[in-house]
């Protein structure tokens, strides 16, 4: 009888995947994950693992599924236990059936696995070009009345502060070497204080990504702005959680910058295919 390859059994379909947050890693051969919530996962999947503090639960694995919320990762060895982080489930790889000796000859043994081949979107989705896309998350929202939906009254003078109600307007794990590229069209103002403002795209809480700040309109006046800003990721080895938000910049304190209306903001999350 004939053997399928791609321990799933399954033919691809054109989905995006969707990531499951990890709770634990344990410390022991294999490594076994449990998950915040039933991961979908069928046994013999390849699924990554990123951002959790044992870093050799880390990258891409098969799985053995041993439950609705567990699994554990073929070929792992302990490396002590961890916590948090993601699980994605990457198995899109086209079906091969391999003829054994007694089939017909003909292609009746072939020909349903090669039709799983023909859908090649989530293949090339993964694996085509420099960088695959790994996540996109969009805001956006029209508002015809204009109403402030962020503001920040800045507390010192010649630096760049976070916009609290942008905080974490994007989340989620990236690997070093991951680009982040955000592009924002939005309306703002200085409402009190300098002769003009400015926003920015903002990393991690505290840093500005070079390059990406505009003047948002001089005091009291709307002015509509794009914002394209890409950001290379550093940091640990194993992938480590990531936030992007807006900030304004302080002339002194008390300036006070407002965001208003329609916006509309899109992370696409890159990674490298290297």
């Amino acid at each position: 009888m004939s053997t399928v390859y791609n321990p799933n059994g399954t033919l691809p379909a054109a989905t995006q995947p969707a990531p499951v947050a990890v709770a634990t890693a344990s410390n022991a051969t294999p490594i076994a994950i449990t998950t915040s919530s039933p991961h979908g996962f069928t046994d013999g999947d390849t699924v990554e693992i990123v951002g959790n503090s044992a870093g050799g639960a880390n990258g891409l694995w098969v799985i053995h599924v041993t439950g609705a919320s567990s699994f554990t990762l073929n070929g792992s060895t302990a490396s002590g236990a961890g916590t948090g982080g993601i699980a994605t489930d990457y198995s899109i790889n086209p079906l091969l059936t391999i003829p054994a000796d007694g089939d017909l000859v003909n292609a009746s043994s072939v020909n349903v696995p090669l039709e799983g081949t023909a859908n090649a979107i989530p293949y090339l989705y993964a694996r085509t070009g420099a960088y695959r896309v790994v996540d996109r998350q969009v805001v956006h929202v029209s508002d015809d009345t204009w109403a402030t939906w962020a503001s920040r009254t800045t507390t010192g003078t010649g630096a760049w502060e976070e916009i609290a109600a942008t905080a974490s307007l994007f989340t989620g794990y990236a690997l070093p070497g991951d680009v982040l590229q955000v592009e924002a069209a939005l309306t703002g103002t200085a409402t009190t204080g300098g002769s003009y403002g400015a926003v920015g795209v903002m990393v991690y809480g505290t840093t500005l990504v070079t390059g990406s700040a505009q003047v948002i309109g001089t005091s009291g006046t709307p002015n509509s702005v794009t914002l394209v800003a890409s950001y290379g990721v550093a940091g640990s080895p194993g992938g480590s959680a990531y936030q992007v938000s807006l900030a304004c910049y302080s002339f002194a304190p008390g300036d006070a910058y407002a965001l208003q209306g329609h916006r509309s903001i899109v992370l696409t999350h890159y990674r490298s295919n290297a």
